[in-house]
């Protein structure tokens, strides 16, 4: 079995002292009592010292008294006047962090223990992170998401700093080293030192990134005067140049900031125990870390870190991720001020984006800043793209690093579930450029606002398809609050008491009949035939549903439908046809995406797309590994989801025109496709296309399908990067 770590053994005290105190003050669930004496709780038992100093530093050990004597402030108070307690706690003015004013939960006997068993854990080799996850875990998750309370973990946060800035100070620290003589070694040395010493991390969605940077900046030092030391120098470690006084952010919540705080302080006395190797002796913090409450969004990022055109400041975090419908009113008025003048049309831009344009235009004035977020896959995909990036390119900046298909990972419970991606901005440069996909990097000439090597682009939605191909309609809208829906029950009882309700009964095609087999029907009812249709008792309740359903709506559109309840609010069948049906939702773990065809008279509905009288090799091209790639770089997903789009993804497929001989190589292999799934009709589409279940007679079909198309198109591999990158190249010269 893994060893324990400290950490883990301080994550599981620590939630079993939340359980008990919980238990004995209930309404401390969820509040900010819990939150700020949970943060200052956690901060004195990190720096009880290096061999875990008794708690009764600051509990005492008269239990019958504890709740009287609990003192927090213990570490605002001058060591002189402390009377007989002055360890293991150093003095920090409370200009600092001031642990005044906390208020107190009742403690029983078993949280009293479980504090003084904390002695036993070996702190200082705790990452401090573990306030930010602990807060998080204390916070309601609705709260959570809403301010974008989610610490990123630890290695997703080395891919960043590593990426943005410790690598290449890593390269100007081994170069200073290559130098032939000592003096030149030395004065590289100090003149990294200095640079290292002065710049500025600024981090506006206030998280655990400072702490891993401050660490990371810290060790350099280290790296540094140890070096200076072999070679003779007798000033090689004077005092620390990386301070907390180096680091900058912007916290909405109060009580983060507070914690933001503590963890820097806390990692510098940690490294300073480290390099010292003394038991306690931790020097007071000459300054703290610069950080600001409020709103990132209202407050001008040059007054919360200030700094000349020559100055270096790295900007880096982790923005929160809201979509339209789930910002607060305030956060819509914030919204549409920052990305004011970006595009005419922002709303359906994800809350992140206001991040990378106030980030943009503050180091678009500072030649050596730079910045990078940890950010949703989707600033790089969909309608995001044309009306984000311009702008930001605009300014003279360029994406030079990337590191995608990163899943979201988090030590806090309920952790977000997003797929992420982490960009890196600079002021344009022919330095090299990289692409990382997991623990491949791959040198780029040029990264576009898809996170591809290729020509920088922006596909936008389009109307029509291009010649080659033929229209694909989103299915019909009922808006009906399920009057018009019948289960295959309902469809017989309604056929066995009114047989002459046939003629209004439609099978329905959508997302949940082609993935999972489901059947479905529904009543489509046109003026012609609404006369026998309301003189049928069934139909006509159903009728007066809908009617009083879309009259209740808040929406005029719908309300002004009622006038005709019959009928689905938007009608886009096509009578007489036979249609390849698209779902708009599938599983992102697909290497192809389940296509169907749908019989004469079913009606799709609004969860699919559909093709009217679609032909067997356009059911190719969807099919197809190609098709998919395309539709996961342009669409991209929805929490692990592919979602489909005619006017972003079908219309703006950049396939060529194809000659009848490929045309009909093409009808072969859909005709095959076909054939084979026909052998297991027992297994739903969602069964058959599962990527460990997928029967090998139907993964060898897709291959060739793939095959002959990439044949066709001129491709020598399915290799994801080389293809986007072709299909972009085809793209630009199509339109």
């Amino acid at each position: 079995m893994p060893k324990i770590t400290e950490g883990q053994r301080a994550e599981s005290l620590l939630k079993h002292l939340h359980s008990d105190i919980i238990r004995t003050n209930p309404s401390w669930l969820n509040s900010d009592n819990i939150r700020r004496f949970w943060s200052c709780l956690i901060f004195h038992l990190f720096i009880q010292g290096k061999e875990g100093v008794a708690s009764s530093a600051f509990l005492f050990d008269d239990d019958e008294h504890v709740q009287s004597r609990l003192r927090f402030d213990i570490i605002n108070t001058p060591l002189h006047l402390r009377g007989s307690i002055t360890q293991p706690f150093p003095y920090i003015s409370k200009s600092v962090i001031d642990f005044g004013d906390i208020t107190l939960p009742f403690l029983s006997s078993n949280a009293i223990e479980l504090i003084r068993h904390s002695r036993d854990i070996k702190w200082n080799v705790v990452c401090p992170s573990l306030l930010g996850v602990m807060l998080e875990n204390v916070t309601d998750s609705k709260n959570r998401h809403q301010s974008g309370m989610h610490y990123t973990n630890t290695k997703n946060t080395k891919k960043l700093i590593d990426s943005l800035f410790m690598n290449g100070l890593t390269n100007t620290y081994k170069k200073a080293l290559t130098n032939k003589s000592d003096k030149r070694k030395i004065n590289a040395l100090l003149k990294l030192r200095l640079r290292i010493g002065a710049i500025k991390i600024f981090d506006p969605a206030c998280g655990n990134i400072l702490i891993s940077a401050y660490r990371s900046l810290r060790n350099m030092e280290f790296l540094i005067s140890d070096a200076l030391k072999t070679l003779g120098e007798p000033h090689s470690s004077l005092f620390p140049f990386v301070t907390p006084n180096n680091f900058y952010g912007v916290e909405y919540d109060a009580c983060a900031a507070d914690v933001a705080k503590k963890a820097l302080i806390i990692t510098e006395l940690q490294l300073t125990n480290e390099k010292d190797e003394q038991v306690n002796a931790f020097e007071s913090p000459s300054s703290g870390p610069n950080i600001h409450v409020g709103s990132a969004l209202q407050v001008p990022w040059g007054d919360v870190c200030r700094a000349k055109q020559d100055e270096e400041v790295v900007i880096c975090g982790n923005p929160p991720y809201l979509g339209f419908n789930a910002r607060s009113a305030e956060q819509q008025q914030e919204h549409a001020r920052v990305m004011k003048g970006v595009h005419s049309s922002v709303n359906q831009l994800d809350y992140v984006c206001n991040w990378f344009v106030l980030a943009a235009q503050y180091i678009s004035t500072r030649y050596k800043c730079k910045y990078a977020f940890v950010t949703t896959n989707s600033v790089n995909q969909g309608v995001h793209v044309p009306r984000l990036w311009p702008f930001i390119f605009k300014l003279g900046l360029e994406i030079n690093f990337a590191h995608i298909g990163i899943k979201w990972e988090s030590d806090a419970n309920n952790q977000a579930a997003v797929d992420c991606a982490i960009v890196g901005l600079r002021k344009v440069s022919s330095s090299v450029k990289f692409i990382h996909n997991g623990e491949i990097q791959t040198e780029a000439e040029n990264i576009n606002p898809y996170l591809v090597n290729a020509p920088t682009t922006w596909v936008k939605p389009r109307n029509k398809p291009n010649s080659t191909l033929p229209s694909m309609l989103l299915g019909s809208v009922p808006k009906d609050g399920g009057g018009f829906i019948l289960s295959p029950r309902e469809k017989d009882e309604l056929l066995s008491l009114y047989p002459k309700s046939s003629i209004f009964i439609r099978q329905l095609s959508g997302s949940q009949e082609i993935l999972k087999g489901v059947e479905r029907y529904c009543l489509w009812i046109t003026k012609d035939n609404l006369s026998l249709a309301v003189s049928i008792p069934i139909i006509a309740d159903r009728i007066a549903s809908v009617r009083d359903m879309r009259l209740a709506s808040k929406k005029i559109n719908t309300r002004q439908s009622a006038q005709t309840p019959y009928a689905f609010n938007e009608n886009r069948h096509v009578e007489n046809v036979q249609s390849i049906v698209i779902p708009r939702t599938t599983s992102g773990s697909r290497k192809h995406i389940p296509v169907f065809f749908s019989q004469e008279g079913d009606v799709v509905n609004d969860s699919a797309f559909f093709i009217p009288n679609g032909e067997l090799w356009h059911f190719a091209i969807l099919s197809s590994s190609l098709h998919r790639i395309w539709l996961s770089a342009i669409a991209g997903k929805l929490k692990g989801d592919y979602r489909y789009s005619n006017t972003m993804v079908w219309n703006t497929f950049p396939l060529p025109s194809l000659r009848e001989s490929e045309i009909k190589q093409l009808n072969g292999t859909a005709h095959n496709i076909l054939k084979i799934r026909d052998e297991f009709n027992n297994s739903s589409m969602s069964e058959l296309y599962r990527p460990d279940k997928m029967p090998p007679k139907l993964t060898q079909a897709h291959v060739e399908n793939d095959r002959i198309l990439n044949q066709i198109l001129g491709l020598n591999d399915i290799d994801e990067s080389k293809v986007l990158s072709v299909f972009f190249s085809r793209y630009k010269d199509l339109y």
